[in-house]
């Protein structure tokens, strides 16, 4: 999910898990709806764009199909990153969808999209395309990414004032490996590296006492530390299956020589082991009080961590801890000061045929302010 304060839109990525899904983007505004109520959902940027046909679930189109399809859709998404600097919305398309556990099917090239969000977005409901590249052949073919992976993504920009001064940083938590991009010059390169593989000992997750799933998930999440006078980070990550966190320059990153497997041992630092059973689905950094927030897997918890102390379970401290959290994916800080968090039953029907049940409230949206969060918490 992502907002963007100046127009009040809420986008909300919907998983085509199961068939009949109208669309995978989803927008609302928050000021229609009351707290506490079910927001009346749009598609996002409209909905011919999130459309299927039925030669998508097809080995053979025909002439017409193949030139409605000239018309890219958007497939796959996990999750949105706003842009509140340049007001656009960035995304990454698998493009397949995966129903059930044996059901899938490739429909479009893994793809960057590039939306503008106009400050009246919410009235108008026109959102036009600033970009859409496609992942080259010589990252889908090398890394085998026909199948979902691309979860989250990073903007690092390297100037107060032009908008396409810019690199991205996307992980495929599915293949361990890490996608830069030059937004500038649109060109990709990647990164594989021993430390974004999953700890196959961590990849055994209860998410309640009802509900037990294993996966074997890598590195999928990187939070930016504070840029330096170069406009360099420090980005850290760690793989959703495991409990050590690890570092490494973006200016390593940004080195195009070094890509896809020449980072040295110098390149990458152990920050630090948060503790057993601590598996993190993301991690955010806010730049105000310098502390890192972890959305955990098994605990019902999010957790926050003060990059100015030694990372340890002893220094990481609970935001927010409840029954009704079960899992959360998604989460930011706008730039008013609020941690935005998810929770959802997504592990419970991703890659398995357990049905949903429609009974029971399955998504949840929380908001708190980044200083109450942390009140009281050693992360203070």
């Amino acid at each position: 999910m992502g907002f963007h304060p100046l127009s009040k839109l809420m986008i909300v990525p919907i998983m085509r898990s199961r068939p009949g899904i109208p669309i995978i983007l989803g927008a609302f505004c928050v000021t229609e709806d009351n707290i506490g109520t079910g927001p009346k959902i749009w598609g996002f940027p409209n909905y011919e764009m999130n459309s299927l046909r039925a030669s998508d679930f097809q080995s053979e189109t025909s002439d017409k199909d193949k030139q409605q399809s000239d018309m890219k859709r958007i497939i796959s998404v996990y999750e949105i990153t706003v842009d509140e600097k340049c007001n656009r919305a960035f995304f990454m398309d698998s493009g397949m969808l995966q129903y059930h556990e044996n059901e899938t099917y490739f429909i479009e090239r893994p793809a960057l999209w590039v939306i503008d969000l106009p400050s009246n977005g919410c009235e108008s409901r026109e959102f036009s395309i600033i970009r859409r590249t496609e992942l080259p052949e010589d990252i889908v073919a090398k890394h085998s990414v026909r199948a979902n992976g691309f979860l989250y993504l990073s903007l690092d920009y390297q100037s107060e004032n032009a908008c396409d001064d810019l690199f991205l940083y996307v992980a495929n938590a599915f293949h361990n490996f890490l996608v830069v991009y030059d937004y500038r010059n649109d060109e990709f390169w990647s990164f594989t590296h021993e430390t974004f593989l999953p700890d196959v000992s961590a990849s055994n997750m209860v998410y309640d006492e009802h509900f037990q799933y294993e996966m074997v998930v890598g590195i999928n999440s990187i939070a930016l530390g504070f840029p330096d006078e170069n406009r360099d980070r420090i980005a850290f990550y760690t793989p959703l299956c495991g409990y050590n966190q690890y570092s490494v320059s973006t200016k390593v990153l940004k080195d195009k020589s070094k890509s896809p497997n020449h980072l040295s041992p110098e390149d990458i630092t152990f920050v630090g082991h948060r503790g057993k059973n601590r598996q993190s689905s993301k991690i955010i950094m806010n730049y105000t009080y310098g502390v890192m927030f972890y959305s955990e897997v098994q605990s019902n918890q999010l957790r926050c961590w003060n990059i100015k102390k030694p990372l340890t379970s002893e220094n990481m401290g609970v935001v927010f801890d409840s029954d009704t959290f079960v899992f959360s994916g998604q989460m930011f800080i706008d730039s008013e000061g609020f941690l935005w968090f998810q929770s959802t039953a997504i592990p419970i029907i991703f890659g398995s045929d357990q049905p949903l049940d429609l009974s029971k409230v399955n998504n949840r949206f929380f908001r708190i302010k980044v200083s109450e969060a942390i009140r009281g918490t050693i992360c203070e």
